[in-house]
């Protein structure tokens, strides 16, 4: 793992017209990037290859996912109506925002799995403690489809820029961030970072390690 990878920022490209979810899953290839490490900074096994890609528009984050697998870990009785609390004990993708670079200790997480279900959170580490607000509502809208025969599942999922920003993307703006990935289940369960986090444990809350996005009016579709 190179250092300049950790402190090259991830360009974000606009998309010329806004798209519902499947809509965008339709239109993967335009890969981002991949998530290619554990939390610890190790590569990620070749079978559980994950490939992002994130774009925005005035009004939208959209983010999407397609991952390999092995076995899926996922809930028997899906609901997709309000948050699912303990998703991410499942098999969820994950994009942390922090809206304001200069103040990363306040983020927001949103996770999804592969049968659509969600969860969202505001969070705030101030004296290495960290709070939840569980009243925050990110207003995602998720897609997802589970491709059996091939091993892979992917999502994705657009989320108002007003629950993010508390306005519209503009160009050049910035934020930091991080994508991860859970799988499996213990004792054998993966922890895979775009940016590791470095930590004796598992653990994805750790702002000093995002990475930055820059938003570019150079349109990705």
């Amino acid at each position: 793992m190179a250092e300049s990878d950790i402190e090259s920022a991830l360009v974000v490209r606009r998309l010329k017209n806004d798209l519902s979810p499947s809509d965008y899953l339709n239109n993967f290839q335009r890969s981002s990037g991949q998530l290619r490490y554990l939390w610890n900074g190790h590569d990620v096994p070749s079978d559980l290859k994950t490939s992002f890609a994130v774009n925005w528009t005035p009004e939208y984050l959209y983010t999407c996912f397609e991952c390999n697998y092995t076995v899926l870990n996922v809930n028997s009785a899906p609901q997709t109506t309000e948050k699912t609390i303990g998703l991410w004990d499942c098999d969820v993708v994950e994009i942390f925002i922090a809206p304001n670079p200069g103040d990363p200790n306040r983020y927001l997480e949103i996770e999804v799995s592969p049968l659509g279900e969600w969860v969202d959170v505001e969070l705030h580490i101030e004296k290495r403690q960290r709070s939840s607000n569980w009243q925050w509502h990110s207003n995602v809208e998720a897609a997802c489809a589970i491709d059996n025969a091939n091993k892979i599942w992917r999502t994705a999922f657009r989320i108002p820029s007003e629950n993010l920003f508390g306005a519209s993307i503009n160009e050049g703006q910035e934020c930091l961030g991080n994508f991860y990935r859970c799988d499996g289940t213990e004792p054998a369960r993966n922890y895979i970072t775009w940016r590791p986090t470095m930590t004796p444990e598992p653990n994805f809350h750790v702002p000093e390690r995002f990475g930055k996005f820059r938003f570019v009016d150079d349109f990705g579709d």
